[in-house]
């Protein structure tokens, strides 16, 4: 478990290094502009914005990154950890419907294993093996 929540850590820490990255490199290639425009299939969506709404372009699309990538992990997280309780909840119930169903066999079953133990049990004295006994001489 440790070394999962290690593993999630450097993953988020890692996607927002990257997101920094990013960030970064937008603000030093916009900060030479003077003006420019964003242009979508032929729309203009952005014209002749200066520095400052560049600057706010890169910080709303930075907001939205973390956005992401803070929602859709518990978005999606959320839903498997409540699929899984609920799962182990029903393979209880299974296993005790079973433990109910099979409980005359299984104690059928215990109880010829017990008489065939007892009977196949060797009568003999325990103890240090007998002096003299039979030897391989030619």
């Amino acid at each position: 478990m440790k070394t999962l929540l290690k593993l999630i850590g450097l993953a988020f820490a890692a996607g927002v290094l990257l997101v920094v990255l990013l960030v970064a490199g937008a603000v030093w290639s916009a900060g030479a502009l003077d003006t420019g425009s964003i242009t979508i299939d032929g729309d203009t969506v952005l014209a002749g914005a200066g520095v400052g709404g560049w600057l706010m372009t890169i910080g709303g699309l930075t907001l939205a990154a973390l956005i992401v990538a803070l929602v859709v992990p518990i978005a999606v997280l959320v839903p498997l950890a409540i699929v899984g309780v609920v799962l182990f909840g029903v393979l209880v119930a299974l296993a005790g419907v079973v433990a109910v169903v099979c409980s005359p066999l299984l104690l059928f079953v215990a109880a010829v294993w017990l008489a065939w133990r007892l009977l196949r049990r060797d009568r003999r004295p325990a103890g240090p093996p007998q002096a003299g006994g039979a030897t391989m001489n030619g």
